[in-house]
């Protein structure tokens, strides 16, 4: 098969990455550097103007970074803790491993109409189980009416939604592992702590980073 006859059974293929992929991203580009009005339709070149205003007129820009940039560090720090401790304990040999495994992928799986229902649920302010625990301390927190607790509750539901997708992730990285290093740290008589010290946690490093960039670049929904 000579390069012509490649290159026609890659061109559907080409053409579907150019169109959802490429040209959003050229016109994206295209339409920051231009001025733009819905009322009078057409596109008057710029340059870097939009860019120079956003950032130093653009207050709110700064503070919807800020409150980003807060959100999903704190989220991938706690979907990577909360996934490579679920992925190391399906890792080893445990009672129903499998039914585990089911299990942990349960908040991925579920529709976002139905997680939202179930969170409401939970955080309501007079009929939720969660302050109903709360309430037998004389607390009842407003978690859906004040700003902090707001920011709280979102952060535990992306949590709780996006940590099976880490799992998953960590845990096809443990399988992968070599065995010879576990020998080798076993005959020298290591302890369960040093061997995930010395051996696990740096043999994940090439699967952490690819954790760190999906968590990073998913937008939050």
């Amino acid at each position: 098969m000579n390069f012509k006859h490649k290159f026609v059974f890659l061109l559907p293929g080409l053409l579907v990455l150019i169109g959802i992929l490429i040209f959003p991203i050229v016109f994206t580009v295209r339409l920051s550097l231009s001025s733009w009005d819905s009322f009078f339709p057409g596109l008057d070149f710029i340059g870097l103007d939009n860019y120079i205003r956003l950032f130093t007129d653009d207050q709110r820009f700064w503070e919807s970074f800020f409150r980003l940039s807060f959100f999903s560090i704190t989220t991938v720090f706690l979907q990577y803790v909360l996934g490579f401790s679920l992925a190391l304990m399906v890792w080893k040999d445990i009672i129903f491993k499998r039914f585990f495994r089911v299990l942990f992928l349960v908040p991925m799986m579920t529709t976002p109409v139905i997680m939202t229902v179930i969170w409401r649920t939970f955080f309501h302010e007079s009929l939720g189980p969660v302050n109903d625990f709360f309430g037998l301390f004389g607390i009842t927190p407003l978690w859906l009416s004040d700003e902090t607790l707001a920011k709280v509750t979102v952060i535990i539901v992306e949590v709780w939604q996006w940590t099976p997708f880490m799992f998953l992730l960590l845990l096809a990285g443990l399988l992968s592992l070599p065995k010879e290093p576990f020998l080798a740290a076993a005959i020298d008589g290591a302890s369960p702590l040093r061997k995930f010290i010395y051996v696990t946690f740096p043999l994940m490093a090439p699967y952490r980073l690819v954790q760190l960039l999906f968590g990073s670049l998913k937008p939050p929904k």
